[in-house]
């Protein structure tokens, strides 16, 4: 269903406009057939269409053209009985989906969203072969700023995107929560599966006071600093205002864990009560480890094997720790 509906085509010799104050319509997308776009049950009020056509004669030159080539516009858009939404690997699929804005393409030009409302009740995302959730909440509401889909791709349309993010429900994997913080580059690798519980608030891409992202995990994975963590615990980022700009701090605290180098099989440490928290004066993790503050505590715990002490000897000293 869509409000205020606008349909433009320019040409070097015709000039197509057409406008309805509302219509409604089954669309469905078969990108696999040439971009098809089938709708059936159209209905729309309002309709307006305008032609003009400059044909050129003789020698004289085609008509220039101040306004781009081809365009849709559709406004107050609300969308339902949607099946699934494909972007690379990853699918979204079944629930109960509600989608509504608007919305301005320009073909192989820029595209662009506005006052964009996203509600997905017990969603199911696949990335490839692998489920990363059977039944999950999805919620956005916000905006996409002009982006052209040759130029930005992946990570970099984070950039574009600015409003509200919510996301409620048990993940097998937490690996798409990296995603929410691109910027923290010494956190290698994120990954295990529990109850994820996500309000994040972004400006063009980049999270703002007020954001929070909580996650109770049966299985944990870190990978930072050339360690490897893993075993079940808890996981909390959140960003308040630092006065100079957003103050950062990730939480990660192991009921039990595994504590490794990053290439080693035997861990260095077995215990519980491991816990991590990382600061950072605006979320500069971008520009190196400087401002970065990180404590690290290793409670009382077991060190399966004490070789690895032998490291740390000169080269040469004839001492062997086994």
């Amino acid at each position: 269903h869509a409000t205020g509906l606008v349909y433009e085509q320019h040409t070097w010799t015709m000039d197509v406009e057409v406008r309805a104050v509302r219509a409604s319509a089954s669309i469905r997308l078969l990108p696999l057939l040439a971009l098809r776009v089938v709708m059936d049950d159209v209905d729309a009020h309002g309709v307006s269409v305008a032609l003009v056509r400059e044909a050129p004669e003789g020698p004289r030159p085609v008509p220039e053209k101040t306004r781009p080539g081809f365009r849709i516009a559709l406004q107050d858009v609300e969308v339902h009985g949607f099946e699934r939404f494909t972007f690379n690997e990853v699918e979204i699929a079944g629930g109960q989906p509600t989608v509504s804005g608007s919305f301005a393409m320009q073909i192989r030009g820029e595209m662009q969203l506005s006052d964009a409302v996203l509600d997905w009740k017990d969603a199911r995302i696949t990335l490839g072969d692998e489920t990363l959730a059977e039944s999950i909440a999805l919620g956005f509401r916000g905006d996409v700023a002009p982006f052209h889909p040759r130029q930005t791709k992946g990570l970099a349309l984070l950039g574009q995107v600015s409003g509200q993010v919510d996301v409620e429900g048990h993940s097998g994997s937490l690996r798409p929560l990296q995603l929410l913080f691109p910027e923290v580059a010494w956190i290698e690798k994120l990954d295990g599966a529990g109850d994820v519980s996500v309000h994040v608030l972004l400006d063009e891409g980049r999270l703002q006071p007020g954001s929070d992202v909580d996650v109770v995990a049966s299985s944990l994975e870190l990978w930072f600093l050339g360690f490897v963590a893993d075993g079940a615990g808890r996981v909390n980022v959140d960003v308040d205002d630092g006065g100079a700009g957003r103050r950062g701090q990730v939480d990660v605290v192991f009921e039990h864990f595994g504590l490794s180098r990053q290439g080693d099989v035997e861990p260095l440490a077995r215990g519980s009560g491991l816990s991590l928290v990382a600061r950072s004066q605006d979320l500069g993790f971008q520009q190196g480890l400087e401002g970065l503050s990180i404590a690290l505590e290793i409670p009382d715990s077991e060190v399966p094997d004490v070789s690895f002490l032998g490291r740390s000897l000169p080269p040469g000293l004839g001492i062997e720790i086994h």
